[in-house]
């Protein structure tokens, strides 16, 4: 049996890049991952972390940033990003689905090795265990603030975020935690 959600998310489609914005479906689903592989040349980790990355790699990154340090350029990308597709659903929600992929999945990207190795990533750190995992935090707090920035407008407070993986109850408790934290636990009205 499916909910009216569900059944939403069902005919419509799963953002996963800003070219979708062209075409006049609903957004189902916005997939915070799909959109960082395609919109994003490094690892979240090293926008979150630039100095943590070898010289050579922190030079990159900044040249690749322009005149914003890598942490706001990321912010401020994904942020327009999420405005448009908000903006797009006409007040319908937007379901933003929060990182929920392995490690492995970014292996090719410069900064990975600032995530730590999993034996079995498939088994690992994945949604809110990752997210409560200090390596991960800074790259979480990102992601949050451009999810923030996002419902400030006022066309954009139909932002409603997708939480994958949450294991127990115990991880539903600290998910709620960590986003009362990042100013994320009530949708502001206009």
């Amino acid at each position: 049996m499916t909910n009216p959600a569900q059944s939403v998310i069902a005919t419509s489609v799963v953002f996963t890049q800003a070219s979708q914005l062209d075409q006049s479906d609903t957004i189902g689903l916005f997939s915070l991952d799909d959109i960082v592989k395609q919109h994003y040349s490094f690892h979240p980790y090293a926008y979150a972390l630039t100095s943590s990355l070898m010289q050579e790699d922190q030079v990159s990154i900044v040249a690749a940033c322009g005149d914003l340090p890598p942490a706001e350029y990321y912010v401020t990308e994904l942020t327009n990003i999420l405005v448009q597709a908000a903006k797009h659903q006409n007040g319908q929600p937007l379901r933003v689905a929060l990182s929920g992929v392995e490690s492995s999945s970014r292996l090719n990207r410069v900064g990975c090795e600032l995530e730590p190795a999993e034996t079995n990533p498939a088994m690992g750190l994945r949604g809110v265990s990752r997210y409560a995992n200090n390596a991960h935090r800074k790259s979480f707090a990102l992601d949050c603030e451009a999810i923030k920035r996002a419902r400030l407008g006022k066309e954009c407070q139909n932002i409603e975020l997708v939480i994958p993986f949450v294991r127990t109850f115990s991880e539903a408790a600290t998910i709620i935690d960590l986003l009362a934290e990042q100013g994320l636990c009530v949708v502001p009205k206009g």
